[in-house]
């Protein structure tokens, strides 16, 4: 398959316009118009006391936007407690993200939230 047509012209997908957010570059594949292109930011990387977090904002040339978190945390060397350490942490992690969203639509208010379950709290 040939990069020209017989009229001699080139075919390109039509440009597309990154949000300011974006990374571009390599990164984005939304800026070449590939119809599952998506537009990523940088990652945002965090060292913690319990491993690594890394966030990227992602958007589809749709328009429908998602956050990637990779969580890396260190789990003790004993494997009845890695794996109770593991469940926890799975429940925990999808339990902070419920909040996170039901706050930030305003569904709930940040002050009338216990999450740890505390007495007086």
């Amino acid at each position: 398959m040939a990069w020209w047509s017989p009229t001699g012209r080139r075919w390109r997908r039509p440009p597309h316009q990154c949000p300011d957010w974006c990374a571009r570059g390599h990164a984005c594949t939304a800026q070449h118009g590939y119809p599952g292109g998506e537009h990523r930011s940088a990652a945002i990387t965090v060292r913690t006391a319990y491993g690594v977090m890394v966030c990227t904002r992602v958007q589809s040339i749709g328009g429908r936007g998602r956050l990637e978190i990779r969580l890396q945390v260190d789990l003790d060397q004993a494997e009845a407690l890695a794996e109770v350490q593991a469940v926890r942490v799975a429940g925990e992690v999808d339990r902070a993200v419920r909040v996170a969203l039901a706050t930030a639509a305003g569904w709930v208010d940040v002050d009338e939230l216990n999450p740890l379950g505390l007495a007086g709290g």
